[in-house]
């Protein structure tokens, strides 16, 4: 039998493959408690900025509305809150938490130029933060030529100088103050006159005060004044640069807004320290509280939106373990998230997203869900607006990832796929055994089958039928029984030859005699009453030669066990029997006899050995015309001896080379003067493999047409 793929164990393993109808159930309930949990956790955001909107209705206080009438958004300056001490010193070491958030001033932000002006000449970054009653700026500036202050000329408009302008006592009146030091020093500000052009200070002013350091790249300016200096969060700073230490003229000032007249001044944004207070004891440590003006600028922020951290992360830094092993399924299977830290000290940045700035607008509550890059997770948004009377005034903004949502669908993930192993393991090794028993039973079966019957297709006595009350053991009783009267019909047709012989030739007998007697009486008798009589005896021949091939195969088998075997030599009585018999017996034909020179012993029978050669070489000299030559190639290979009987003629169509040695099967053509019922090629079969060998038949291999007949005997 050869390979087959779709056996019993693949079938037994491809319907156990319905087994992982237990992880999609599974996956299926995880995605369903996720859908559930979100809906839940919506529900409790919503709660909660509904919760804060109903605390801060009617509180337009806490918003500035007078900021929020005269928004400009290029003219806002963002304050950080400072949490740690400041010291005035020229350094940025005080505020390495907040560089990140240092907004930069260059080509776009030029006030004034009179010469060629591009960002490597001037350009700054800035930061102000609030602490206390204080605001602390730091500007870091790049100038290709640092200029101080000339200590022989008292205006502070011929050199690098920083420029701060704020609102007066009253609207529209402006303050400005000028900082420029002889050197990298301590610096005050100077309250500048109230003419433009009079660049002469009107006093110094010690309540802004600070440090001038240079640098490799320009110099650096860290300055504190009072947040009561600043009326109504006016203010704007301006660089100007002077970068010819002769002429000393103004070359370029870049600023945050105008510092000439009040209505240039810019909007220096503070959250909210009401707002603070009151978002501080409603936030959770897993969600962010934002409060958005009308403006769409974020006002105050509390909290953090992120959840639990990924846990598979976390445990793939563990010691080996099973789960260890199993993470990768796990992660597979699972859904990753990151731990999205949402803390932004950049408190009025714009909201960016198109849709919740669309939510917004609509001035009513919502709901709404944004992805987090890289990452499953999503978040949460729950937003409800905040009225004054009939008028929006902000909107409270609850944020929350669905971090903790996905840990728990992971844990339903990570159990379902143990479940799933475990039954797998399980029911794998259970229906292997099971297919392993049952294609075993039928291999046997297959087995068992195929050795009842053997090479000369009688039915042996090997079979042995199954006493297992199922299907299979059914199929083997089955088989038993119809072997058993397959066999007892083959005993009857094989004692059927020997009878019909028997019977037939006592009347063939009977009528042959007849014949004689009644050719002898009419022995002057008509030619043609002769004749006939002659052809009547003929057919009787025939027949009597037919019974005798018939009796000749159905007991051979039974007289090859009575025959007396003796060694002799093969290659010897080879010679002899072509050089002495076939030779004499087919004059006509030529035959060619090759042998080796060493004798080959053989122990068998030599009177069946000639009757085999006797019936290959009758075969031979049928299919072979009378002036092609007939070669019997005697040879030792492999501790075999092999003889061969070759004929020019017909070649043997390939479907017949295997069955011409069965019985009753014959590829001669008709003739009304011999029979052929297909039994010589079998005796000789028979007798070839009652002296341990074998026999085959193949078409010749020389180019010639014809057909080589070869017999393996083991030499003794």
């Amino acid at each position: 039998m050869g390979f087959r793929f779709f056996t019993l164990r693949v079938k037994l393993a491809l319907v156990s493959v319905l087994l992982l109808a237990i992880p999609l159930i599974g996956f299926w309930y995880a995605s369903q408690m996720k859908d559930y949990f979100l809906f839940a956790q919506e529900q409790a955001l919503s709660l909660t900025a509904q919760a804060v909107s109903t605390i801060l209705n009617e509180r337009p206080d806490l918003f500035e509305s007078n900021i929020l009438e005269s928004f400009d958004e290029q003219k806002e300056i963002h304050a950080e809150l400072i949490s740690s001490q400041i010291e005035l010193d020229g350094f940025t070491d005080d505020w390495q938490d907040l560089l990140a958030q240092a907004k930069y001033y260059g080509f776009d932000n030029v006030l004034e130029n009179y010469g060629i002006y591009n960002d490597d000449t001037l350009n700054f970054k800035h930061i102000i933060g609030k602490r206390d009653k204080f605001y602390y700026a730091l500007f870091m500036v790049n100038d290709d030529s640092v200029i101080f202050r000339d200590k022989a000329y008292g205006g502070l408009n011929k050199s690098d100088h920083l420029q701060i302008a704020v609102q007066g006592q009253y609207e529209g009146q402006l303050n400005r103050y000028f900082l420029s030091p002889f050197e990298s020093s301590r610096v005050n500000g100077h309250l500048m006159r109230k003419d433009p052009l009079n660049y002469f200070p009107e006093k110094t002013e010690l309540d802004i005060r600070g440090y001038w350091r240079q640098t490799l790249d320009g110099y650096t300016i860290e300055i504190r004044l009072p947040v009561a200096m600043v009326k109504n969060g006016r203010i704007s700073f301006a660089i100007a640069d002077v970068d010819d230490p002769l002429t000393r003229k103004l070359n370029t000032v870049v600023g945050t807004s105008g510092t000439s007249q009040s209505s240039d001044l810019g909007f220096l944004l503070v959250r909210s320290p009401m707002l603070e207070s009151i978002l501080s004891a409603l936030h959770s440590s897993s969600a962010r509280i934002r409060i958005i003006d009308s403006r769409l600028r974020q006002r105050a922020s509390v909290g953090q939106y992120y959840g639990e951290p990924d846990r598979f992360r976390i445990e793939s830094q563990n010691s080996f373990s099973l789960k260890s092993l199993l993470k990768p399924i796990y992660a597979f299977f699972s859904d990753r998230y990151k731990e999205e830290r949402s803390q932004n000290s950049r408190y009025f940045i714009q909201i960016d997203d198109l849709d919740i700035k669309k939510a917004i607008r609509s001035k009513q509550s919502f709901t709404s869900r944004r992805p987090l890059e890289n990452s499953d997770a999503e978040i949460l948004v729950a937003g409800e607006p905040i009225k004054y009377g009939n008028k929006v005034i902000g909107t409270v903004l609850v944020e929350q990832a669905t971090n903790n949502i996905l840990t728990e669908k992971n844990r339903i993930i990570e159990k379902t796929v143990d479940i799933t192993l475990i039954v797998f393991l399980l029911g794998g090794f259970v229906l292997i055994a099971f297919a392993s028993r049952l294609s075993g039973r039928i291999r046997k079966l297959a087995a068992q089958t195929e050795n009842a019957i053997g090479p000369d297709g009688r039915i042996r006595d090997t079979y042995k039928a199954s006493k297992v009350q199922d299907e299979i053991g059914d199929l083997s009783r089955w088989f038993a029984g119809m072997l058993a009267r397959l066999k007892e019909y083959n005993t009857y047709q094989e004692k059927m030859a020997d009878n019909l012989e028997h019977e037939i030739r006592t009347p063939i007998a009977g009528i042959s005699a007849s014949l004689s007697n009644l050719e002898k009486k009419i022995a002057h008798g008509d030619v043609e009453v002769k004749n006939h009589l002659s052809g009547i005896k003929e057919n009787v021949k025939r027949i009597e030669s037919m019974m005798g091939n018939i009796r000749e195969a159905t007991l051979l088998e039974d007289a090859l066990k009575l025959d007396e075997q003796t060694g002799f030599d093969l290659k010897e009585a080879l010679i002899v029997w072509v050089r002495d018999d076939y030779k004499q017996t087919f004059p006509e034909n030529n035959f060619v006899l090759e042998f080796p020179e060493e004798p080959i012993p053989f122990y068998g029978d030599p009177i069946r050995i000639r009757q085999m050669l006797d019936k290959l070489i009758e075969n031979g000299v049928d299919f072979s015309a009378v002036d092609n030559p007939i070669t019997i190639r005697l040879s030792k290979e492999n501790g075999q001896a092999r003889i061969s009987i070759i004929n020019e003629g017909p070649e043997l169509p390939l479907e017949l080379q295997e069955q011409i040695f069965d019985s009753m099967v014959s590829i001669r053509k008709k003739s009304n003067k011999k029979s052929h019922l297909g039994l010589g090629l079998y005796v000789a079969r028979q007798i070839a493999e009652f002296h341990g060998g074998s026999i085959m038949a193949k078409n010749r291999e020389d180019g010639i047409s014809g057909v080589a007949v070869t017999v393996a005997l083991p030499v003794s």
